[in-house]
């Protein structure tokens, strides 16, 4: 299966509440609501965009947050949350990001030569790019849609 990573929309309050650990994540993420599936690119979107495994420059480093002193206790890998603050930056920043642009990323950061979790050996440069930046739109498209509503993130893997 592999470890895939997830989006839970939230509102700030449930945010906050995450943050000040007076909300179980489990518990919060297993409710129903906007969720995003970006199967087994987090990873590879992550580096691609920042140079870095976890980390990075922001608000970049916000696509697929995962951020010291943002993170809950959930499952083997944890999860991160971004206030709506933080999402919105985001979707400022990448709204009108191209592939062109991500592409550039790509070949500076070079996640196949870094081998960057899903890569592997066999993979096609074009074809992993291909895989990152059509998941890379999906989240353009949610972190728009969550921008607009006010609400906050937590990004898990499972």
């Amino acid at each position: 299966m592999g470890m895939i990573g997830l989006y839970k929309a939230l509102p700030e309050q449930e945010i906050k509440q995450l943050a000040e650990g007076k909300l179980d994540a489990g518990e919060v993420i297993s409710t129903s609501g906007e969720q995003l599936d970006i199967d087994k690119a987090w990873q590879g979107i992550h580096y691609a965009l920042t140079g870095e495994l976890i980390g990075g420059e922001q608000p970049l480093s916000y696509v697929v947050p995962m951020i010291d002193g943002q993170g809950l206790d959930l499952g083997d890998f944890g999860a991160f949350y971004l206030y709506p603050a933080q999402v919105q930056a985001t979707a400022e920043a990448i709204k009108n990001f191209t592939q062109a642009e991500f592409a550039a990323l790509f070949a500076k950061y070079d996640p196949l030569q870094e081998e960057v979790y899903p890569v592997t050996a066999e993979d096609d440069a074009e074809e992993f790019l291909a895989y990152l930046y059509q998941y890379f739109t999906d989240i353009q498209t949610y972190y728009q849609n969550v921008a607009a509503t006010g609400k906050g993130v937590v990004f898990y893997i499972v």
